[in-house]
């Protein structure tokens, strides 16, 4: 990646507002959406978004085909904008619908080997890049950062009734849902 990376380098507006809540979460949202998008530009050459390639590395770190409407839940999108991507994933030969065992109305979302070749082809460079970006912070301020950020999680996915999705097994930490029926998350409140 490297300073400037080889990509169009953008200017960005430095804005400031009074409320120090909407400071911290104006920042944090620029900074995510620059890092996921120099990601992203890494990606390209696959034809693949970062927003499909997070909906297979969540099949691939699940011990179960997960249903499509599973998928919406753990990346808080609609279904029609999940299809899209899957349909997209699914035409290049990176994930396959099979019918559920149990229920043959339902399909769930397998990955196939060329998919997880895309991602192991990835992984390193993500990997590589993630340290890249961290790498302005010292070991014990990353591990006091990832704290900071573990408790906002929790307190977000608190607030907004979101369950956790915890790991289990050890190849490239498999997933399980924990609760495959959760509520729609609940709405910031109105004026």
């Amino acid at each position: 990646m490297g300073k400037g990376g080889g990509y169009k380098v953008l200017f960005i507006h430095d804005l400031r507002f009074s409320d120090p809540g909407y400071n911290m979460l104006y920042l944090f949202l620029q900074t995510s959406t620059a890092i996921w998008r120099t990601i992203e530009v890494g990606l390209s050459e696959e034809h693949v978004t970062l927003a499909q390639l997070r909906l297979l590395l969540i099949v691939r770190h699940h011990d179960k085909p997960l249903t499509p409407a599973e998928l919406c839940r753990c990346v808080f999108r609609e279904s029609q904008t999940v299809t899209i991507a899957l349909n997209h994933l699914e035409k290049n030969g990176y994930v396959k619908k099979v019918k559920d065992q149990n229920d043959k109305r339902k399909v769930r979302i397998q990955i196939t080997e060329r998919g997880k070749q895309l991602l192991k082809k990835h992984d390193q460079w993500i990997a590589s890049s993630a340290n890249e970006i961290v790498s302005c912070f010292s070991k014990e301020e990353l591990q006091q950062f990832e704290e900071y950020l573990k408790r906002l999680r929790e307190w977000v996915f608190q607030l907004f009734g979101i369950g956790l999705v915890e790991p289990i097994g050890e190849s490239y930490g498999t997933m399980q849902l924990v609760d495959t029926n959760l509520a729609r998350p609940r709405t910031l409140p109105t004026k």
